[in-house]
């Protein structure tokens, strides 16, 4: 603006002719390198910002049905995404009465069945039940209490774990079999009994995790120690080829366990990966490269929080081929050169979704019907991202775009 005006004054007041030449390549420079900045072409070719479907906070998403399916707290409403909404998010036309406190199920592998914990009773939860969704679209309620408030749910080997508390600081965990709708308490205690995650190893053993309290094997229905209590606390756990990730923060790092379903004691001590500078938010979803000989485990994709920074987002850990972790242990921000990663630049990624916490991340596998193309390995499936406060968002691989997802992008093929 200051050498416009000067440009402006010269001109005005009839200079000499080398003056008048001069203001008037200082004015042409000024207009190119607007034109040229990449800030301000980055400005001018962004597209405005979408308002997400699903707004507030979304939870946990869960296979089920040949779908997807989702909720957000608090809230009364399940999210579905499939063939039947033609690839878009819709609400479910029918659910329980009451605010839904959890999502789970087991997978296409196991029971196509979806499972909700719902509670009633205003603000402090009076009833909760654990309910049904079968593949028939019914309903069907399986166990009911009013001595604890449920409010975790996780799905493995045929088995519910329901996480429940009382009196503030008393808590509960139940296993609930599928099959008799029989119930039993496994574990009880303080707030470090805090239900953190249950997942199936690849060698059938089915493991729970407490916030503080350590992790136990559950196969045969009681509760062995299978990891000691730590130092920090767990909020996810996940199986990846023949591994078990674990993820928790102490009071400023992130850190990360890897395991197997036969490790010892000694090997949860010194496995550890810690993150000074980010938080795991505990969400975590294995990613599929699309190449020529197929569908091929590539990365394990974290949700994080900053700890003193402005980068949120997500982190992208390498696994092998099996889909175990890469021994090198190393957490890339998305798209850093020389990597293999879940987006194709990592301008495109900090300008869509690095300002946002990500504490659910999940990339959509074949759910058949025109979903997945065939033979075709340049096409690749979204990857859905449930934020803090700001909905959910989508990555479309076509457009190499994080946005919020408004339903405006034609996922199938």
């Amino acid at each position: 603006m200051v050498i416009l005006k000067q440009a402006y004054t010269a001109l005005t007041q009839k200079p000499q002719w080398f003056l008048r030449t001069f203001f008037l390549c200082a004015i042409t420079t000024v207009i190119l390198s607007c034109a040229q900045d990449p800030i301000f072409y980055n400005i001018h070719m962004e597209a405005p910002p979408r308002k997400p479907v699903i707004a507030g906070s979304p939870q946990n998403m869960v296979i089920a049905r040949d779908g997807v399916y989702t909720w957000t707290s608090p809230g009364r409403n399940i999210w579905v995404f499939d063939e039947s909404t033609g690839w878009r998010w819709q609400k479910l036309s029918s659910t329980p009465s009451g605010s839904i406190r959890g999502l789970a199920a087991f997978g296409d592998s196991e029971s196509g069945d979806l499972f909700a914990i719902v509670t009633s009773g205003g603000h402090i939860p009076e009833v909760s039940q654990v309910w049904r969704y079968d593949t028939n679209s019914q309903w069907g309620k399986l166990h009911e209490t009013t001595d604890f408030v449920l409010h975790r749910l996780f799905a493995a080997g045929g088995t519910l774990f329901i996480g429940g508390q009382r009196n503030g600081n008393e808590y509960t965990i139940l296993s609930l079999d599928t099959n008799t709708s029989s119930v039993e308490t496994i574990l009880t205690g303080s707030s470090d009994m805090y239900l953190a995650g249950a997942v199936k190893a690849s060698n059938g053993t089915i493991l729970l995790a407490t916030g503080k309290n350590g992790i136990f094997n559950v196969t045969s229905g009681t509760p062995e120690p299978f990891a000691p209590a730590s130092s920090f606390t767990i909020n996810g756990m996940i199986t990846t080829g023949d591994n078990i990730v674990v993820i928790g923060n102490s009071t400023s790092r992130g850190i990360l366990h890897v395991l197997k379903a036969d490790s010892a004691y000694s090997e949860w001590q010194s496995s550890a990966l810690e993150q000074p500078d980010l938080l795991f938010n505990g969400g975590m979803g294995v990613w599929k490269h699309n190449t020529e000989t197929g569908w091929q485990p590539s990365l394990l994709l974290l949700g994080i929080r900053s700890n003193g920074s402005t980068l949120n987002g997500y982190r992208e850990l390498a696994l092998n081929e099996d889909g175990s972790v890469n021994s090198s242990y190393v957490l890339n921000r998305p798209g850093q050169s020389g990597f293999v990663s879940s987006v194709v630049s990592q301008d495109r990624y900090r300008e869509g979704i690095e300002t946002r916490s990500v504490h659910y991340i999940l990339q959509v596998p074949n759910l058949g019907g025109n979903f997945y193309p065939a033979n075709n390995n340049k096409w690749q499936p979204p990857i859905f991202a449930g934020t803090a406060q700001h909905g959910l968002f989508a990555y479309d691989f076509r457009n190499d775009r994080w946005s919020a997802d408004d339903n405006s992008v034609a996922w199938e093929q």
